[in-house]
C-alpha cells in the first residue's frame, strides 16, 4: 500500500474499502476517483458497497440542510486511515455501512446506556433512584435496595 492516498468519494476514508468494486482502495482498486451520490432505489445505485454520505464540513451541512454533528467529524478525524491524505478538507464524506455500525454503536452506549441508576448512602439509608425504566427494570432495582437494607 502506498504510504499517502489522496481522499476521494468512492472509497471510504476509515476502512479503504472501494465502494465501486469492493477492493482495498491502493492495493487491487483500479478503479478512479469520482463523486459519488447516495441513491434511495437499488436499481439506481451505480456502486456496489452501500454506504451514507454525511456532511464534513458546515459549507457541506448548509448543502444538505441538516446541522453539523461534531461528533461525527471529531471520529472521522481520529479513526481515518493514516494512508488517507486530506489535502483540502472536503465537504462531504461517504462512510461504508460497516463502519457507520461502528459510530452508531459508539454513539449508542454513550447516549443510551444499558443500565443507569443512582445510590445515594446516608447513615443505614440507601436510596436508589430510577427514571423511565420499564416494570422489570424497577422490580429489580426495589429487589435489590431491599437486599442492600438488610
Amino acid at each position: 500500500m502506498s504510504s499517502s492516498l489522496e481522499f476521494r468519494l468512492n472509497a471510504c476514508p476509515i476502512c479503504l474499502i472501494c465502494l465501486d468494486c469492493r477492493n482495498k482502495y491502493g492495493q487491487n482498486c483500479t478503479c478512479q476517483a469520482r463523486h459519488l451520490e447516495w441513491k434511495r432505489k437499488k436499481v439506481e445505485r451505480d456502486y456496489i458497497i452501500d454506504f451514507c454520505q454525511k456532511p464534513f464540513t458546515q459549507k457541506g451541512a448548509t448543502n444538505q440542510r441538516v446541522a453539523l454533528d461534531k461528533g461525527f467529524v471529531d471520529w472521522i478525524l481520529a479513526n481515518i486511515s493514516p494512508h488517507i491524505e486530506l489535502s483540502s478538507s472536503p465537504n462531504n464524506v461517504n462512510i461504508c455501512q460497516n463502519c457507520m455500525s461502528g459510530f452508531r454503536d459508539k454513539n449508542k452506549s454513550i447516549k443510551f446506556p444499558l443500565f443507569v441508576f443512582r445510590v445515594y448512602n446516608t447513615k443505614n439509608f440507601i436510596l436508589l433512584k430510577y427514571v423511565n425504566k420499564s416494570r422489570k427494570t424497577k422490580k429489580f432495582l426495589r429487589n435489590q435496595q431491599q437486599k442492600l437494607q438488610i
